[in-house]
């Protein structure tokens, strides 16, 4: 290759050096050279400051291919007075090579970059994103909402539990106690029994008798819906209930409304049962013309029975 430049005619004497074409064909040629000079500049900067981009080969390719092409633009303008075209030819080859190598990767990425979204479309899946995110915030309100309706309910729930356990307690407490008391007067009620009996089906009489008084007051208790009383007039009639019915007007019933407790009920119905007992026998109904009649009233604290 010869070196020896002075065999050649610069480009200059192809213009017949005309100022303006000089001017014209150098500028323009400087112009591109510094394009194409700060293009590679500002792709390797980026290339620099983003360690995590992708394809930072093709991005300095397309670096070395720009700024190949800006160097040739360069030696034209030198070639205009000094023709040292072997080495401009030697940069175009240069910029050649560069340039088909640029092309066929380029090429073989296309289906790669086509399958890169647009801006657009990352905008729309940002504003999806977003909404989906408000969405599930939305939902993990509710849900952090409903599990504190559920705790307080919890809680309630626990509370009326405790409540309700330390009431059954009470009331166990209460059952075996009435039932110790219950069992204590049905053991007095059969040496009672026992005692003025003569015969065994005697006793059997009095004994389910006065058994039968002693459960119909409970029954009357139970028959008042949510109470643990009874009015005293539904017990007496519960008791006397057989002799009322037997004798009609000869059995009179009076007295005011007063609230009475199973325990008072039970005793009231037993001595009620004994009175009724002793009265057929051997009292006011054992004839035909006697009667008798059932009072009772209130006097400050205390039950007045007639």
């Amino acid at each position: 290759m010869q070196l020896d430049f002075t065999q050649y005619m610069p480009h200059g004497m192809c213009l017949l050096w005309e100022p303006w074409l000089l001017f014209l064909w150098g500028g323009s040629d400087f112009l591109i050279f510094a394009a194409y000079s700060a293009i590679p500049l500002a792709l390797m900067r980026v290339v620099w400051r983003r360690d995590d981009l992708n394809h930072r080969g093709l991005v300095i390719l397309f670096a070395a291919f720009i700024l190949l092409c800006g160097v040739t633009h360069a030696l034209s303008v030198v070639t205009l007075w000094v023709p040292i075209y072997p080495v401009q030819g030697v940069i175009k080859l240069a910029t050649g090579l560069v340039s088909a190598a640029t092309a066929i990767v380029l090429f073989r990425m296309v289906p790669m970059l086509v399958a890169i979204p647009s801006a657009t479309a990352l905008t729309t899946a940002n504003r999806r994103l977003r909404e989906e995110i408000a969405a599930h915030e939305a939902t993990l309100a509710d849900l952090r909402r409903v599990q504190a309706e559920l705790e307080d309910k919890v809680a309630d729930r626990t509370s009326a539990l405790s409540a309700a356990n330390e009431r059954l307690a009470v009331t166990a407490r209460e059952a075996v106690h009435r039932s110790g008391n219950l069992i204590s007067v049905a053991a007095s009620l059969a040496r009672q029994s026992a005692r003025n009996a003569r015969d065994l089906d005697e006793f059997i009489r009095s004994f389910l008798g006065r058994l039968d008084a002693l459960a119909a007051a409970p029954r009357a208790i139970l028959q008042t819906r949510g109470r643990n009383s009874a009015d005293l007039g539904d017990v007496v009639r519960g008791q006397l209930e057989p002799i009322l019915l037997t004798y009609g007007d000869r059995v009179r019933i009076d007295g005011p409304h007063v609230e009475t407790g199973s325990e008072a009920a039970q005793q009231i119905a037993l001595a009620l049962h004994e009175l009724a007992t002793n009265a057929q026998k051997h009292g006011a109904l054992s004839g035909e013309d006697h009667g008798v009649r059932l009072h009772w009233d209130v006097d400050t604290e205390r039950l007045l029975l007639t």
